[in-house]
């Protein structure tokens, strides 16, 4: 090929149209912006907890306060998750819910709360957790389902309603000082005027009234030390006989106890032979009056008697006595 001078000007459209390749330093530019994107990637992505195991948590509260996605979340003052969604229900209360390492799914139980805590008076604010640990079969088993949970929310504190509050409670105080300083310096110098004279009336009472109750109260006692003297003797002069008479009742009671004994004795003895005594009567008064129905009934009798009383009536049969048997005692 002929690389004469009519051949240039051909060429030189050539070798514009062909790209320059970088250099060195192009290389080692495009190299380290690749680096840098890495880094980044890395970092965003540890910022996310990208490619980690994870379990959800649910929150409802009337007010979001101070709430925004991506929010820290903390278990015991150490980050453990972030806030990845809000969201307005239809009842006008909000959901919030939570992303958190699987990890550490066995320090938070069904009774742990949630609140909005902040750093400090104008730090960073974010979500803790109080810890519930789990222990045994059911913390291994949840720890590795990664159950969510739904979990109690305690919102953070208005302080415009703290402060309206704090207001009012000072304007009561100072409602309160009010009417105390007006008490006292009304109704307290009655009041002590009151009690200056209730102590000159005692004082008063106690300087006449009390020297005689003291004297009364003094005889009173000297005629209770006489009476009680005189209790001693007289108990002391009958204490003898009253013990001798004791002792008489009681021997006295003791007779009465053995002679109420022999009675007893005796009547046991003696019952079953007084029964027999007297069915040994029953059965001679039944043969007597027999022998009497007989002899009214036989012309014997009746003649004796015409002879002896001509003029007397006849006199009717003796009724018979009842023959039942005596009953024993």
């Amino acid at each position: 090929m002929d690389s004469g001078p009519e051949s240039q000007p051909l060429q030189q459209p050539l070798k514009r149209s062909i790209p320059a390749l970088p250099s060195r330093e192009g290389w080692l530019f495009l190299g380290s912006g690749v680096v840098l994107l890495l880094a980044l990637l890395i970092g965003v992505s540890r910022e996310q907890h990208w490619g980690e195991r994870s379990f959800r948590v649910q929150l409802r509260t009337l007010r979001a306060d101070g709430l925004k996605p991506g929010m820290e979340v903390r278990l015991s003052g150490l980050p453990v998750g972030r806030i990845t969604e809000l969201s307005l229900q239809d009842d006008a209360t909000v959901a919030i819910e939570l992303r958190i390492d699987a990890r550490y799914r066995r320090l938070i139980g069904p009774k742990s709360l949630a609140y909005q805590n902040q750093e400090g008076l104008v730090g960073d604010s974010y979500i803790s957790i109080t810890p519930q640990p789990l222990t045994g079969s059911a913390s291994e088993r949840q720890a590795k389902d990664g159950q969510d949970l739904s979990l109690a929310y305690q919102p953070s504190l208005d302080l415009r309603q703290v402060l309206l509050d704090l207001a009012q409670t000072r304007i009561d105080l100072s409602r309160t000082l009010r009417h105390a300083s007006q008490m006292a310096s009304q109704d307290l110098p009655v009041a002590l005027s009151e009690l200056r004279q209730t102590l000159h009336q005692t004082n008063r009472m106690t300087s006449r009234e009390l020297p005689l109750a003291l004297g009364d109260f003094r005889r009173t006692l000297d005629r209770i030390g006489q009476l009680s003297g005189t209790l001693n003797r007289e108990t002391a002069s009958t204490a003898p006989r009253l013990r001798q008479t004791l002792i008489e009742a009681n021997r006295t009671g003791e007779g009465a106890r053995l002679a109420s004994l022999q009675a007893q004795t005796l009547l046991r003895e003696s019952g079953p032979v007084l029964i027999q005594t007297l069915q040994e009567i029953q059965t001679l008064t039944a043969t007597s009056n027999r022998l009497l129905t007989l002899l009214v009934g036989s012309k014997l009798l009746d003649a004796e008697r015409l002879n002896a009383e001509p003029a007397a009536p006849p006199a009717a049969a003796p009724v018979p006595p009842s023959r039942a048997p005596l009953q024993r005692p």
